[in-house]
Formats: structure tokens, C-alpha cells, sequence
């Protein structure tokens, strides 16, 4: 496909609906990913779960999220609550991992239910 006359290839944030800064251009992409895979899962993402509260639950941890155990993740702290700003937490992989009890099984799960149950 042509370029229109005078567009050039590659990136356009003048068109960037958060801005230029490619920084909060991931971010968003982040977050509109998370909330579309939230939806196809069948979980409900609140309308009133901002991109701006998203950021600012990621906002320490932006640089640390990934897949390895000890980099961050996004969850929610209720899985049978949608999807809120009250109701998401940025914890590690690891912690994740047990707390689903993807590590150890249902012991485990129980073990990190009752440890943070106060939170």
C-alpha cells in the first residue's frame, strides 16, 4: 500500500491519542490489551476503571513487569470481583504463582489466602 503524499512510515505520535511520549504510549497499549484480554475471558472490566488509576497502580513496578517469577504482574485481589482499581494489585509472578496455586496446589493457595487476608 502507497504512502499518501507527504506521510512518511514508522511511528506518528503526533497521532498518539495519549501524546508523544512513547512511554505512555506503551502503557496504554498495555492497558488496553489487559482490558481486552480481561473481556475475552469473560471477566468484567469496570467502565470506571480508568487508563490514568491503571498507571498509577503501575507506577513503581512499570519497569520490573514481565514473565520471569521475580517481575511484577498485574491481578486482580478478588477473582470473583470484576475488574476495579480497588480490586487490582501489582504483586510479583512468584507471588502470583502461589497464590493461585499454580505452585504447591491448593495448600499452598490456602496458606497465601490466610497470610494476606488482612490486606
Amino acid at each position: 500500500m502507497a504512502n499518501q503524499a507527504g506521510s512518511k512510515p514508522g511511528p506518528r505520535p503526533h497521532t498518539w491519542k495519549t501524546g508523544p511520549d512513547p512511554v505512555v504510549h506503551a502503557q496504554y497499549n498495555a492497558f488496553i490489551q489487559q482490558r481486552n484480554q480481561a473481556r475475552f475471558r469473560g471477566e468484567t472490566w469496570t467502565d470506571e476503571y480508568t487508563f490514568e488509576q491503571w498507571r498509577e497502580l503501575w507506577r513503581e513496578h512499570w519497569n520490573d513487569r514481565g514473565r520471569a517469577n521475580n517481575q511484577y504482574c498485574l491481578t486482580r485481589r478478588d477473582y470473583n470481583q470484576p475488574w476495579t482499581q480497588d480490586n487490582s494489585q501489582v504483586i510479583t509472578r512468584f507471588e502470583h504463582a502461589l497464590r493461585s496455586g499454580a505452585l504447591g496446589g491448593r495448600r499452598r493457595k490456602e496458606e497465601w489466602d490466610k497470610k494476606h487476608a488482612e490486606v
